[in-house]
């Protein structure tokens, strides 16, 4: 990372090579030093309307009930080597980027940069629909100055934590990666090189792990975190596509900002400021307490409650069943003392986890500390770049892949329960893991 209280921006420099005689053009990296960095705590109207646009745009309103699921039936089927990851990108290269779509994209709006980026960021296998309402002007205006300055473009994206450690949606440890991780970064690769065909100072993707933040909220331990982000660093490098993936901690990034004029970290103190007032507002009933407990559902079915079920002694029907009630009313007295226990566990993760991604806004952050760089995100928004989809987000369920086969369109990421409804699951490993790599469907429900 840059020097605390500095943005990481880059810039075309001119170099003479004396030994050959000849001059070069690198893109080196500069650190400006950042201005304007404390801001001003938003009041209880502001943060209402905070609030609700946050968790509008990452939780939704929707409420959709679903029966509790039956046991899963898992078999095991084979291992995989890297080589055959190694293979499966080779796949995806040759098939989506050099003899493939990519390709015929490039040729139909041939001559025009920008149209042939918007096409790209479009597609749905190379891209993501979504992006047909993103906001033009400001792809057109980044690309220009990519173009104008001979710079790399760059879109920062927020995501990667740690394997979801609800047990409906996966089985595994929080520090396991699977190939629903691999296959998103495989699709990253694939868009930057894509983009690469057209733009010629070519692309980059920088992840912003938000783990070792959201770990505490989500009751997971920092080593799991650990793990999980030093087995993305091992495949990553494995599959060599670190040149057009790179990694960043957002814990590191948001404490970057440096102190205040009262040698306060400038993160923490705002973060607190505004935990503290949306403690105050949501003592109201109304569209604020609702907008709350929608963001307080989205928790439960995030939270680590591995233990706490095991403590409380709930069997997964019974657990299925307390984090899905919107309330205690209907149920039985000692149910309804546990729904109070597993409810005040997410209420307070609720708070903490809206006060980190509000202070983020509000303190603008990513733009801030990385000026140049797009934005992009898992969740499809208007101003953000909606990175290509495999279904869910890969970290919140496992990979599926037809037949056991690994082929360039045939991978989809969905929670462990849902794929389970498709019939008997049937489970690869990547060489000596312990917990399944992804997984096929072996009969039909």
């Amino acid at each position: 990372m840059t020097p605390r209280g500095h943005a990481l921006d880059q810039m075309r420099v001119e170099r003479f090579d004396p030994v050959n005689a000849l001059f070069h053009s690198p893109t080196e990296y500069v650190f400006p030093q950042l201005q304007n960095r404390e801001a001003i705590i938003p009041n209880d109207v502001v943060l209402d309307k905070m609030l609700e646009e946050f968790v509008r745009g990452e939780f939704g309103s929707q409420r959709n009930p679903e029966p509790p699921p039956s046991p899963w039936v898992i078999e095991d089927a084979d291992r995989i080597s890297i080589g055959d990851l190694k293979t499966y990108l080779e796949t995806c290269e040759n098939e989506l980027v050099f003899s493939g779509i990519a390709s015929g994209i490039i040729k139909r709006s041939s001559g025009d940069t920008i149209a042939q980026v918007r096409d790209l960021l479009e597609h749905p296998i190379l891209g993501n629909v979504a992006n047909k309402k993103y906001n033009g002007s400001l792809l057109d205006e980044a690309l220009r100055n990519c173009l104008e300055t001979k710079k790399r473009l760059c879109i920062i994206v927020p995501g990667f934590p740690f394997k979801d450690q609800n047990i409906f949606r996966t089985q595994c440890g929080a520090g396991h990666v699977d190939l629903a991780e691999i296959a998103l970064l495989v699709r990253l690769h694939l868009l930057s090189i894509a983009i690469f065909q057209v733009h010629p100072y070519g692309m980059d993707w920088l992840i912003v792990t938000d783990g070792t933040a959201y770990a505490p909220m989500f009751r997971v331990d920092q080593q799991a975190v650990k793990r999980y982000h030093e087995r993305l660093l091992h495949l990553r490098e494995q599959l060599n596509i670190y040149g057009t993936v790179a990694f960043v901690d957002l814990e590191e990034v948001c404490h970057h900002l440096g102190d205040n004029s009262l040698g306060e970290d400038i993160f923490d103190s705002v973060k607190e400021a505004v935990a503290s007032g949306l403690e105050r507002i949501l003592d109201r009933k109304g569209e604020i307490h609702e907008t709350f407990r929608t963001l307080v559902r989205g928790i439960k079915w995030n939270m680590n409650f591995r233990d706490v079920a095991a403590d409380l002694s709930l069997d997964r029907e019974l657990l299925w069943l307390l984090i899905t009630a919107e309330s205690p009313d209907r149920l039985t007295k000692d149910n309804a003392q546990r729904w109070h226990a597993l409810d005040e566990l997410a209420v307070k993760s609720a708070i903490a986890y809206a006060a980190y991604n509000l202070t983020v806004r509000i303190l603008r952050v990513f733009e801030n500390v990385f000026p140049s760089c797009l934005r992009g995100t898992t969740h499809a928004k208007a101003d953000q770049i909606a990175v290509p989809s495999l279904g869910i987000s890969p970290w919140n369920g496992v990979a599926l892949a037809e037949s056991g086969l690994l082929g360039s369109t045939n991978v989809r990421v969905e929670p462990l329960y849902k794929a389970s409804r498709r019939g008997a699951l049937r489970a690869y490993y990547l060489e000596d893991d312990v917990d399944p790599f992804f997984y096929s469907v072996s009969s039909v429900s």
